[in-house]
């Protein structure tokens, strides 16, 4: 968990990156882009709800009010969480999104949050910085599993959702699946998050990750 400092405000005027590509595709102007640009604006005409549909997952809503937050201008890695409560709790976004805002946060800092059941949360929008990842907000996508995985590990139905959200993401984002592009928290601040038993399942999850992502992509 990291502070939502004041990088994360902006003014509505502002336009992403992404939209501005969406935008000059539109007009038939991709030609006018280096090849890099147009093949991120290509990817980027895939909607969140299309990609995490490829994968079969379903989003809960919660009802979560949130602050100031800036369009994030561009995506290129995840960041993987656990909750990392003491007593390895399994909170949900609405208790999570209290805490944050009484840290006087915009609201919860993740992206997603993955229950133990597999159940999936949306919590902050995903086209907006995070506030989870310390001087690394403006490029990544945040995923949180619940629980604290120094104490316990995940269950079967965290780690396959967790795979197929990864691999929604890389599909949404053009992201190729590496150790550079999802990487745990702690690769990144000083922290034990996501915990050492999730961590240490990040390698296989990453090679899972790749299976699924060509799968969805030769249909």
């Amino acid at each position: 968990m990291t502070k939502d400092t004041g990088e994360n405000k902006v003014s509505k005027k502002n336009i992403s990156r992404r939209t501005c590509l969406k935008y000059l595709l539109g007009l038939g102007l991709g030609c006018l882009l280096p090849w890099g640009a147009v093949h991120q604006a290509e990817a980027a005409k895939l909607t969140e709800r299309e990609a995490l549909a490829q994968f079969g997952i379903n989003l809960h809503y919660p009802s979560l009010a949130f602050g100031d937050m800036s369009l994030r201008q561009q995506t290129s890695a995840i960041v993987v969480h656990h909750l990392g409560f003491p007593d390895g709790h399994d909170a949900s976004a609405a208790e999570v999104h209290n805490f944050h805002r009484n840290q006087g946060w915009a609201g919860i800092g993740y992206h997603y949050l993955i229950h133990r059941d597999g159940a999936v949360e949306k919590c902050r929008p995903v086209e907006m910085e995070g506030a989870h990842c310390y001087q690394n907000n403006g490029y990544t996508v945040g995923i949180c599993v619940g629980g604290n995985f120094e104490i316990d590990q995940p269950s079967k139905a965290q780690m396959e959702v967790l795979a197929k959200m990864l691999s929604a993401m890389c599909l949404l984002y053009d992201i190729k699946p590496g150790s550079r592009t999802i990487r745990g928290h702690q690769e990144y601040n000083k922290t034990k998050c996501p915990g050492k038993n999730l961590q240490a399942k990040l390698p296989q999850l990453r090679i899972r990750t790749s299976m699924l992502l060509d799968q969805a992509r030769s249909k």
